[in-house]
């Protein structure tokens, strides 16, 4: 099996107390699932969150399976759940090192221009995707998942739009691919993913991204689109 290829940094410019602590703790994931031992403790941090962000979108095809119950019942939580995924990425992105700040807009922002620093200039208003229907800006999304997350209570919105999902995750796609592209050549999203506040909690999320990676091809960029394109059609209802 090929090897993923390491990210720019092995280590952070700077090592703050916090990764000092963690960097042995993703090392010991790792080897826990066997991974390669070439890989550079934020390289598998890397690969941790590029694994949640997978398993997020297999929970979130398992709540579409059933079309009738997505429609009646789990549609909403599922954007709420997917938008997790975005918030993660956004969180690595920033370098947001406090767990109870949201990096939810980051997130958005990065998927609607996948480009350090400049990804950070867009205004919420700007206009992420288009389903069948209408446009909807970064800060709907950020509101939708807001409102998903958090009793449903108010809504500007009358309908649910059963096209969001469908159109977010090719780009969500396309905004993962550029982050590890990125990450191999720019220091300051290396420095600000060891900065980031992801726990590491156990080890199956690394192993899904290994197991992925080596069926998926033999090269040692990791394919995202290879990896993540299986649940296009899972999200469409």
């Amino acid at each position: 099996m090929t090897t993923i290829k390491n990210i720019k940094l092995a280590q952070p410019n700077v090592a703050s107390p916090t990764w000092i602590g963690e960097e042995p703790l993703w090392v010991q994931l790792n080897a826990d699932v066997g991974g390669p031992k070439d890989y550079s403790a934020l390289t598998i941090k890397a690969i941790y969150v590029t694994g949640i962000v997978y398993q997020i979108c297999e929970s979130v095809a398992l709540l579409l399976r059933d079309l009738d119950f997505a429609r009646q019942i789990s549609y909403i939580p599922a954007i709420g759940l997917y938008a997790s995924g975005i918030e993660i990425l956004g969180r690595c992105v920033k370098g947001e090192g406090e767990h109870w700040r949201s990096s939810l807009r980051a997130g958005l922002k990065w998927l609607k221009n996948p480009l350090y620093p400049s990804f950070d200039t867009l205004q919420k208003t700007d206009t992420l995707l288009r389903t069948r229907t209408r446009n909807y800006s970064i800060d709907e999304i950020e509101f939708l998942r807001n409102y998903a997350a958090h009793g449903q209570a108010t809504s500007q919105y009358y309908t649910i739009d059963y096209d969001i999902l469908t159109e977010l995750h090719p780009i969500m796609i396309k905004g993962l691919e550029e982050y590890w592209h990125q990450l191999t050549i720019n220091e300051d999203l290396c420095d600000n993913l060891a900065l980031a506040n992801v726990v590491p909690l156990r080890g199956f999320p690394i192993l899904s991204i290994i197991l992925n990676k080596s069926t998926s091809s033999n090269a040692q960029e990791l394919l995202i689109d290879d990896i993540f394109r299986r649940f296009t059609n899972d999200f469409r209802i």
